[in-house]
C-alpha cells in the first residue's frame, strides 16, 4: 500500500461512515474502519469527506467571479486535485 487516508468521512454509493482508505498503484485497495497495514504516506482527512474512486471532472476554471477569473491549481503549475 502506497497511501493511507485516515480520519475522514468516507462517502460511497452505499453508505457514509468513518473509515480509512488504502491506495496502491493509484487504485483503492482497502476500505475499513482501521487499516493495519502501514503506508509510506498518510493523509489525515479529519473534518473532510473522502470519495474513494471518484474523479471530479466538473470545474469552472474560466468562470468569471466578481471581475476575476478563477484558475485551477493545475493551471498554475501546482499538483491540482490529483
Amino acid at each position: 500500500m502506497d497511501l493511507r487516508i485516515i480520519n475522514g468521512t468516507v462517502v460511497t454509493t452505499a453508505e457514509t461512515r468513518q473509515a480509512e482508505v488504502g491506495i496502491a498503484g493509484g487504485r483503492v485497495v482497502a476500505l475499513a474502519p482501521k487499516i493495519p497495514e502501514p503506508a509510506p504516506e498518510t493523509i489525515d482527512a479529519g473534518g473532510c469527506r473522502v470519495l474513494p474512486g471518484c474523479v471530479e471532472a466538473h470545474t469552472h476554471m474560466d468562470f468569471p467571479l466578481a471581475g476575476a477569473i478563477l484558475v485551477h491549481e493545475s493551471q498554475k503549475g501546482g499538483e491540482g486535485l490529483g
